[in-house]
């Protein structure tokens, strides 16, 4: 069954016009640290990521979003000046395997909310830290 929520009371996206899902914050139990990279992750998502995964999804040309003078790299800019990627390197934040694991999760939803493309797209340029993480706890080894 489908919840139906009655026209009035459907919010409406400001830049688009049409019915947007409302967002409810469910998870009520963050730490400071968690809610404060939650909170740089949205605002990330909503000024940066937002406009430029628009700007970049009515290039009419693919081969555009790739050019060097793409808007593209100026997302991934950002997202290395914010330090996100960072958390996935085990030194960088005295983290648990856990609590990393479940900040990874909050920021990623966050970055997904912004823009699903560019959020896959961080999401692999940081899978090299992710990989060092892995290899380094499981072998024991520096690399």
């Amino acid at each position: 069954m489908t919840a139906v929520i009655p026209a009035r009371i459907r919010p409406v996206d400001d830049v688009s016009g049409e019915v947007a899902m409302p967002l409810v914050d469910i998870e009520v139990n963050l730490t400071d640290t968690e809610r404060m990279l939650q909170e740089t992750a949205h605002k990330f998502a909503e000024d940066v990521m937002r406009p430029l995964g628009r700007q970049l999804d009515r290039l009419p040309d693919p081969a555009d979003v790739i050019r060097p003078d793409s808007s593209l790299w100026n997302v991934f800019a950002r997202h290395r000046e914010l330090g996100l990627e960072v958390l996935d390197d085990a030194d960088a934040f005295d983290l648990s395997p856990a609590e990393r694991a479940r900040t990874r999760a909050i920021i990623a939803e966050e970055l997904g909310w912004g823009d699903a493309g560019l959020a896959i797209s961080l999401g692999v340029a940081v899978f090299s830290f992710i990989l060092g993480d892995v290899i380094r706890r499981v072998l024991k080894i520096n690399i």
